[in-house]
């Protein structure tokens, strides 16, 4: 792996994987749908069991099913657990998470590991909650939606207009699956009455079209286009996670308690003065803690 900070990539977009290379981070191209993308030398795969794993570097296995011979494969969960045999490690899904997802904030199943250092922790988090993963003991921690708003993503107007929605109505839990698309999406309905919801997906990024194509993404659409304003461009953008993974320990010393009397919230519209990011709430902490961040 090289450093702590993964980020995933629409097969479509498998062409940026040098550039996050080169920020010092990990790409994996996102292989679950039907086409099978190229994947660069020290690039990482993820893809769904009885589909090519192409490549030859590690695998995110999106899926229960086998590990994938002579390839360390990490396998996605949404519960903490111990690693099952023969896989190199998991990835944890938070509540923040898109797709299937846990039920607790991304950071407090971290907590629960048994170790910890076998989980890359896919929460929604920006730089700020990356470096508390790594505080946990994280092996590292996989971006799938803050770099999203950078404008080498180049998302077509209509995925990009829902980054700019509140953080608690961006996303919508169906059936214990967190996805970015309208409720009253006509792909849901479809989806909801039998249809399989991986080949709802394919063509997103392609169709720029959130009402037709199902959307498995997570809480972690709230903080893109505030990054992307932030830092300008994804290099920049990886190069503050790199920074702040590197320097967690130095984070953590300098974090301070909240007043008493101050107010716990779970929105970026309620963080006011007298008020503190709350865990558990509508937006996992994972998110919502960085957007505290931002207000400072």
């Amino acid at each position: 792996m090289n450093g702590g900070i993964l980020v995933l990539l629409p097969a479509r977009m498998a062409h940026l994987a040098s550039r996050v290379l080169q920020a010092g981070c990990t790409p994996v191209i996102d292989a679950t749908g039907s086409a099978t993308p190229a994947v660069p030398e020290g690039a990482w795969v993820r893809t769904r069991p009885g589909r090519p794993a192409p490549g030859t570097g590690p695998v995110l296995l999106a899926e229960l099913g086998a590990p994938i011979p002579d390839r360390p494969t990490w396998l996605e969960s949404a519960a903490p657990r111990a690693i099952p045999n023969g896989f190199a490690g998991m990835v944890l899904k938070g509540r923040e998470a898109g797709g299937l997802c846990g039920q607790e904030d991304g950071l407090v199943l971290l907590g629960q590991c048994p170790d910890p250092s076998r989980v890359i922790l896919d929460a929604g988090l920006g730089p700020d909650t990356a470096a508390s993963a790594a505080a946990l003991g994280a092996a590292g921690v996989l971006l799938v939606e803050p770099h999203l708003g950078c404008p080498e993503l180049d998302l077509g107007p209509r995925l990009s207009r829902r980054l700019r929605l509140a953080d608690d109505e961006l996303t919508t839990l169906v059936q214990g699956v967190r996805v970015a698309n309208s409720p009253t999406s006509p792909v849901l309905r479809r989806w909801l009455q039998g249809e399989d919801p991986w080949a709802l997906a394919e063509g997103l990024y392609a169709s720029d079209d959130p009402s037709s194509h199902l959307w498995m993404a997570g809480q972690g659409l709230a903080l893109a286009a505030e990054l992307a304003q932030r830092y300008g461009n994804l290099p920049r953008l990886l190069e503050a996670y790199v920074d702040a993974w590197k320097g967690w320990s130095a984070r953590a010393r300098a974090a301070t308690r909240a007043p008493d009397g101050t107010r716990p919230v779970d929105t970026a519209a309620a963080l006011v003065e007298g008020t503190a990011a709350t865990v558990g709430g509508r937006v996992g902490s994972g998110v919502l803690w960085q957007e505290a961040r931002f207000g400072r």
